[in-house]
């Protein structure tokens, strides 16, 4: 198997990790789409995502999907037939007993109450795996997404109350960290986003037909092998959460996880 084989291996088996992670968001009679990630921090245990995605939503309306217990299937949401829909996991409503946002930096978390058990092939992202970006030694360090972007949903129908009946495609994202872009950029971007709690990773999506929006609230993770491992094994870091896309820069802007961190300590 030649190292490109041998990569492209390793990055279905990360993402095939993350999702297990990760859940799509429908809110607004499911015609709002958005990506939330399944995390705990050893007590608590939370639905992260963009604040924006959940905005005015009553939260025993939210439908969330998660991953089945088979592979992720590879292709455009257009293009799986009904019966390979039938055999995925559909949206669920999950128990959640408080919501805790702050719209600064465009973060909610979902607190489910104490004793729920996730169906399916989900887990819960233990933060203690976590770490934070900036040092100049990380450049060019892969950056890894994984979500439920719009452009990959599929209306199969309406209900009898009007609401649609969407199958959420979900997608993946690699960019690389860039530092001078990480140095550079915050004077082209709005003065709310700051240096200080954000990072930017390039988007170039696009041309694949895979539109950014609906990545709102995915994870941002790097990985590495397990040391003294003899076989590769996929370790995890989450570092941050996607929040906007800047369409004439090409980059997605993501919370970084110090400043995550301080909104759960405030829970």
């Amino acid at each position: 198997m030649n190292e490109s084989a041998v990569n492209q291996q390793q990055l279905l088996a990360l993402v095939e990790r993350i999702a297990s992670f990760t859940v799509g968001i429908a809110v607004a009679n499911n015609t709002g789409i958005g990506t939330g990630t399944l995390i705990t921090d050893g007590t608590k245990r939370f639905v992260l995502t963009a604040e924006h995605v959940i905005r005015d939503a009553n939260p025993t309306t939210i439908r969330f999907w998660s991953k089945p217990s088979a592979s992720l299937v590879d292709k455009p949401a257009r293009e799986v037939s009904n019966a390979e829909i039938k055999a995925l996991t559909a949206g669920e409503f999950l128990p959640i007993e408080a919501v805790h946002i702050d719209k600064g930096l465009d973060l909610a978390l979902m607190m489910l109450k104490p004793g729920y058990e996730l169906l399916r092939a989900s887990r819960f992202y233990d933060l203690s795996c976590s770490r934070t970006l900036g040092d100049p030694s990380l450049e060019g360090l892969s950056l890894l997404c994984f979500g439920f972007p719009t452009a990959n949903a599929r209306v199969l129908g309406t209900t009898l109350h009007g609401g649609i009946v969407n199958f959420l495609g979900c997608a993946s994202h690699v960019s690389d960290y860039e530092t001078d872009l990480n140095s550079t950029v915050w004077n082209r971007l709005p003065s709310s986003i700051s240096p200080e709690d954000n990072f930017v990773l390039r988007y170039n999506g696009i041309g694949e037909d895979i539109d950014p929006h609906g990545f709102s609230g995915c994870g941002v993770w790097i990985a590495g092998a397990t040391k003294g491992n003899a076989i590769w094994a996929p370790d995890l870091a989450l570092v941050g959460v996607v929040h906007r896309y800047v369409e004439k820069l090409s980059v997605l802007v993501a919370t970084n996880l110090a400043a995550v961190l301080r909104v759960i300590d405030s829970v």
